[in-house]
């Protein structure tokens, strides 16, 4: 019976008693499968649960780190950490494990050969290099050491240089660690016993090892093959394709068809997303949701609450757990999209209608509505000298101060989710002298509101700037937001009659001088 790497395709026939070339797949450490209940353990180890004895006194606490550079100077293109602060048995244990790793090998940009370099009994660094095969760089193994003292003997733990120990135990039917109690290095979701295992090979490829009835599964992603092996005693059974089925996958698609890419995971407040299964999975959800999430063996489906962050989906079946995160946004701004402008021939006015976007553009607010608050007005000088304070709406007898409920109606991906209605920015001034127009300003800074339409609960969204400008020329500047228009008072008229949509009538020159 043989150790077979996990790399390697089988057949029917092979014997199998192990998998070595496993590693948990979010960790990375090495695992090494006993097929057949043998576990093999460390030098100077009894059995798997049997560790030495390091005795009290002096002792070197060895760290071990390995890069490779390309040419002499910068930093490394590659680095790997074989083990840090590690407290060998006895000095021969670790002479003999710095050896084994280390290659005993000697180049002109090296001071020392490796192997007695490390027999040497040092406190301090000492790094050890060679050229690159290809001679366009070189490595380094780098030995930290240092001296410590134990006041009592303690009880030698894992090594961490030598993958961990997973059994298949016959009389349980499970998978389970041949010691975990003195196996610091293992995972925590490898500690237990269980029916199935969900691990990597070299590659990353995933590879899944069940207990089912008929047997040992094995399959292997890499070859998209499922292998029957007899747990009594090794033999492959038989060989069969599976593209794909055993191992377990989730996708998202957001109820919104917009943005374009619904498997997103970036989501604005109040988006709903279903979560697939390739499996049936047990769900649990973490985060804040409105509601109740809906779930079936296969799908779950959840809307994000009001409030920014994450929102966290996990699966788990018998073998893997699977999760995806949801990053939750709130609206951040709004964007004002001019679509006409305002202006009366003769009156020192200007103003346009504009469509309201709420940021960002990237999520989906469609369940977000929205409301202008009215505020008053501060700054006026000249022709506004006497309209600070005055409310820039006219709310107050329908809706207590704002605007009412303005729905998302629908998306656009350059600009983000259009709000109903249009936005009129408009200022006006009858009666003036032509000859003598003082320098005037007037401004405004107007809170706006969101909720998610049927919730109570409601946030602020950033202050949007409103500010006249007339200039003694004649000319006049209305601005809100990021949009702004401009008209000299004996320019042509434009759109007068939009005008009766929102004030009693269309305002007529008055000579004032």
């Amino acid at each position: 019976m043989a150790t077979i790497h996990a790399n390697t395709q089988l057949k029917t026939g092979d014997t199998v008693n192990g998998l070595s070339g496993l590693k948990d797949c979010e960790s990375g450490r090495g695992i090494n499968l006993r097929l057949d209940g043998k576990a093999v353990v460390p030098e100077e180890w009894a059995a798997p649960c049997s560790p030495p004895t390091i005795s009290g006194g002096n002792h070197k606490i060895v760290s071990l780190y390995y890069a490779e550079y390309d040419g002499y100077a910068g930093t490394p293109y590659l680095s790997k950490t074989f083990f840090e602060k590690y407290i060998f048995p006895n000095d021969e244990t670790r002479v003999r494990v710095l050896q084994s790793i280390i290659p005993n090998k000697f180049s002109s940009i090296m001071n020392d050969w490796p192997h007695p370099g490390v027999r040497q009994n040092f406190d301090g660094i000492k790094s050890f290099r060679s050229e690159l095969p290809n001679g366009k760089g070189y490595y380094i193994y780098r030995v930290v050491q240092s001296t410590t003292y134990l006041p009592k003997p303690s009880v030698a733990a894992w090594p961490p240089y030598i993958d961990s120990e997973l059994i298949y135990d016959a009389a349980s039917g499970r998978f389970k660690p041949a010691c975990a109690q003195h196996d610091p290095h293992l995972p925590e979701s490898l500690k237990n016993e269980r029916r199935c295992l969900s691990l990597c090979d070299a590659e990353g490829n995933c590879v899944i090892i069940r207990r089912t009835e008929r047997g040992i599964e094995l399959w292997q992603e890499k070859y998209k093959q499922r292998t029957l092996i007899d747990p009594a005693t090794g033999k492959v059974l038989g060989v069969e394709q599976d593209n794909g089925t055993a191992k377990l996958e989730l996708t998202s698609l957001t109820a919104a068809t917009l943005p374009a890419d619904r498997q997103r995971t970036t989501i604005g407040v109040g988006e709903t997303v279903t979560v697939l299964a390739n499996q049936l999975v047990e769900w649990e959800i973490k985060g804040s949701q409105l509601g109740k999430e809906q779930k079936t063996a296969t799908t779950l489906t959840f809307m994000a609450s009001d409030q920014a962050g994450v929102v966290q989906v996990i699966a788990k079946t018998e073998c893997e757990v699977k999760s995806i995160s949801f990053s939750v946004l709130q609206p951040s701004g709004l964007r004002f999209i001019k679509t006409k402008e305002i202006h009366v021939h003769n009156v020192l006015d200007a103003g346009f209608l504009a469509q309201l976007y709420i940021q960002p553009a990237h999520v989906n607010f469609s369940k977000v509505v929205i409301r202008e608050v009215d505020s008053p007005s501060y700054g006026g000088t000249g022709l506004f000298s006497m309209e600070n304070g005055r409310m820039h709406g006219d709310y107050i007898k329908k809706h207590e101060y704002t605007s009412g409920w303005m729905k998302a109606i629908s998306y656009s991906e350059i600009y983000g989710t259009l709000m109903e209605g249009e936005d009129v920015a408009y200022q006006v001034r009858e009666e003036y002298c032509p000859d003598r127009i003082p320098k005037s300003e007037i401004h405004y800074s107007i809170p706006y509101e969101w909720r998610i339409n049927g919730v109570d609960a409601i946030h602020q969204l950033p202050l949007v700037y409103q500010s006249c400008l007339i200039e003694s020329t004649g000319r006049i500047i209305v601005k809100k937001g990021t949009e702004a228009v401009s008209f000299h008072y004996s320019d042509k008229g434009i759109n007068e009659d939009i005008l009766l949509y929102y004030y009693p009538r269309i305002p007529v020159f008055k000579i004032r001088c």
